[in-house]
């Protein structure tokens, strides 16, 4: 194995991530400022179990500060607008709530659709690594193999993906993310479905032809009681209520993470 097969920081201050690299990295706020808790929780954190989220190999420590899990993706970024508001309100609801203690929320800059996903340095497997590279590549070389291709290539993602909010992720169990699905009208859809295997083939990585697009605002981190599931579910409801009819994203970008906090754009498709 080499001594680093992840994402090095160099590579990933060089591709716009430098503030985020280093030991300043922009987190999440804490499980203190993270929510304005007006009761505490009952049980305590301290006395329930962590998801698979917030332990080792997961995206997140249980204090709700990101862990590194560096990798690559392919995004479209939800800009300002009565979408991007009404995540912002879901993301302060959760922190003002008891409940949200349950959660680590995403920065509002954040906010995207994943179109296609890319490789992580941990876990590997053989069925999501690029099948022309060694699974041991480093995700440098991976990141620089990508760029090339895309270089050499006149592909380019749909310009107008327009998307129906049509259900909030189930929070009541423990390893969901607290995310918004998103439902494409039918010219998205195959738009969609043409750019990801046209993407896929190109890079050489997995391009399933069914994907449940969502944007995430939060990731479990503790388990939930079975007197708090009715609170949960009217969470889904709320939140979902919030959403407006339609939204309208645009374009895909390749990004770069060093963890959940920062997407740096190191090329737009």
């Amino acid at each position: 194995m080499p001594a680093s097969r992840s994402l090095s920081r160099r590579m990933f201050a060089k591709a716009g991530g430098a503030a985020l690299a280093g030991a300043g990295i922009a987190a999440v706020p804490s499980r203190a400022s993270a929510a304005v808790q007006s009761a505490p929780l009952r049980p305590p954190l301290r006395a329930r179990q962590t998801t698979a989220s917030a332990q080792p190999g997961g995206k997140w420590y249980p204090d709700g500060s990101p862990r590194r899990f560096p990798g690559l993706t392919f995004t479209t970024p939800v800009a300002s607008g009565a979408f991007k508001d009404a995540l912002t309100q879901v993301r302060d609801k959760i922190r003002q709530a008891p409940l949200g203690a349950l959660f680590a929320t995403l920065p509002h800059d954040t906010y995207h659709a994943t179109i296609l996903e890319g490789p992580v340095d941990q876990p590997r497997s053989a069925t999501t690594w690029p099948k022309d590279l060694p699974i041991d590549t480093p995700l440098d070389d991976v990141l620089a193999a990508f760029l090339d291709k895309l270089r050499g290539s006149s592909l380019t993602a749909p310009r107008t993906l327009t998307f129906t909010p049509r259900e909030v992720n189930d929070i009541t169990k423990p390893n969901k993310v607290f995310s918004i699905k998103l439902q494409p009208d039918a010219a998205t859809a195959t738009a969609l479905a043409s750019f990801r295997a046209a993407l896929g083939s190109l890079l050489q990585i997995p391009a399933p032809t069914s994907y449940d697009f969502h944007v995430t605002v939060g990731y479990r981190l503790y388990t939930n009681t079975e007197d708090e599931v009715a609170r949960l579910q009217a969470w889904r409801t709320e939140c979902l209520q919030l959403m407006p009819p339609t939204v309208t994203l645009s374009g895909c970008q390749f990004t770069v993470f060093d963890n959940m906090t920062g997407f740096p754009v190191v090329r737009d498709l």
